[in-house]
């Protein structure tokens, strides 16, 4: 009983983090697709055109987190899911270049045009909560930094 009354007077918060689903997407692409620019292999692009937003920074989480933990909690509370990823979305191939212009490599695309469509998770209604999505190229670049301090 007293769970049920913490339950009804706290809010539900659940965050899903960046994901990309698509044809040849697995949740390793990004170090994959890094260590092929590093070691001069070819990365496949499948639909280099498609939009990639899949990516966060650690400072962008916990500032979200710290405020969600200060609204007011709701009368009755609903269980809601925010998903997290940046802006703008960034085209893939660019996407790709930009992490071998950080490592001053150009990388040897391979690619492949497929009717597959990818998905990408919206962030709009984590924003409506106060999240501040970071820049995807500046989140990608931070994620860069933190796989060189890594080695």
């Amino acid at each position: 009983m007293e769970l049920l009354s913490y339950s009804q007077s706290k809010s539900i918060f659940n965050l899903r983090f960046p994901v990309i689903l698509c044809k040849g997407a697995h949740r390793a692409w990004l170090p994959n697709v890094l260590r092929k620019i590093l070691s001069d292999e070819v990365v496949t692009l499948i639909n280099p055109e498609s939009l990639y937003s899949a990516c966060t920074t650690i400072d962008s989480i916990y500032d979200f987190c710290n405020h969600l933990i200060s609204l007011e909690p709701k009368a009755n509370p609903q269980p809601t899911l925010f998903c997290l990823g940046s802006i703008p979305d960034l085209v893939l191939r660019d996407m790709v270049s930009l992490m071998g212009n950080f490592y001053g490599k150009t990388p040897l695309l391979n690619e492949i045009h497929d009717s597959s469509k990818c998905v990408f998770i919206d962030s709009s209604l984590a924003r409506e909560y106060g999240y501040r999505p970071p820049n995807t190229s500046q989140a990608i670049e931070y994620w860069l930094r933190q796989e060189i301090s890594s080695d």
